[in-house]
């Protein structure tokens, strides 16, 4: 193989009589030289009893990536070294999404948290769990799951589309609002909650508007600031 040597890929820097790169497609860096990307292999090639209605890869405490789907009433784990979907579904359990009401997903720590508005939020235990079973606390069975910093984050209630609700601090399980920061807040304006970033300071989608919902750890708990009116996810 011969190794072209080309600069470094400095995106932000005039790209006229520097010796760099402004743009770098199709390839993967090196210790002074860039590579050829790799061609991508298929990691999962069993087929689902029926339709997908959303997957999910989770990191289990080895960092390893471990495949979740859901179909309108299982969830599915990849068992990648018999090549096989094993049904992981709480015991004695059918759930009733569908190609309207899709699964959300979210990990916290190293449980796995699925979620449609027809069924209680389900949890699995990546370190000792073989089936998912209801995420206790009695949490609102929401369209909408998020990891919000050290909170889980529960939206789009069936009778409360702009309402967003958080488990207790480090804790998916404590959902009694004003115990341990646990709150709800329904959010006025803006239309229906269509989504929510993960990390410190999630970006909350709404129909009609963007939110930025930072942690204050005060009497309001979070800070909700507009960021964009009138543009969201319609």
């Amino acid at each position: 193989m011969t190794v072209v040597p080309f600069g470094e890929w400095a995106p932000d820097l005039a790209n006229r009589n520097t010796a760099v790169l402004s743009v770098a497609s199709g390839v993967i860096p090196a210790s002074n030289f860039y590579g050829p990307f790799p061609a991508w292999v298929a990691d999962v090639t069993a087929t689902l009893p029926a339709a997908c209605l959303s997957a999910f890869v989770a990191i289990d405490e080895t960092g390893e990536p471990q495949i979740f789907a859901g179909t309108a009433d299982k969830l599915y784990l990849f068992d990648r070294p018999n090549n096989q979907w094993d049904d992981v579904s709480r015991a004695a359990t059918t759930y009733s999404a569908s190609a309207d009401e899709r699964w959300t997903w979210a990990q916290f720590g190293y449980n796995v948290i699925a979620t449609n508005v027809n069924n209680v939020a389900q949890v699995f235990d990546l370190v000792s769990g073989t089936t998912f079973d209801n995420l206790g606390g009695s949490p609102p069975q929401s369209r909408i799951v998020a990891t919000v910093g050290d909170f889980l984050g529960l939206a789009n209630q069936a009778a409360a589309p702009n309402k967003l609700q958080w488990s207790a601090l480090n804790n998916i399980t404590g959902w009694t609002v004003g115990t341990s920061f646990s709150d709800e807040q329904t959010i006025p304006d803006g239309g229906e909650i269509l989504g929510i970033s993960d990390g410190d300071v999630p970006i909350i989608l709404q129909k009609q508007a963007t939110r930025r919902f930072i942690f204050t750890g005060g009497a309001e708990i979070f800070q909700i600031d507009k960021v964009d009116e009138g543009r969201g996810l319609t």
